[in-house]
């Protein structure tokens, strides 16, 4: 039996097939790709593919968007061209 949510409406299940679900996990750059082009909710999406690693599946995991990866030295080029420039003594 499926749950309700809070509108009273039952869940829906994803109709998208588990070979579906995997090609469009691993060909998609981020969540919300997968959520725009393909209708799946992001939490759902990532439950299922939780799920899918507990069985075994080697899925690639997205990065969550509180971390970052920096490009360190573009960064600090970016910081020190961004300094003002010392004005020459008269």
């Amino acid at each position: 039996m499926s749950k309700k949510n809070g509108n009273g409406d039952r869940s829906r299940r994803s109709k998208t097939s588990l070979d579906d679900f995997i090609v469009i996990w691993q060909s998609s750059p981020d969540l919300a790709t997968i959520n725009e082009k393909y209708d799946l909710g992001s939490k759902a999406a990532t439950a299922r593919a939780g799920r899918l690693r507990k069985r075994g599946v080697e899925l690639k995991k997205f990065l969550t968007g509180h971390r970052l990866v920096l490009d360190v030295e573009a960064l600090n080029k970016l910081a020190k061209k961004s300094l003002p420039k010392a004005k020459p003594e008269a």
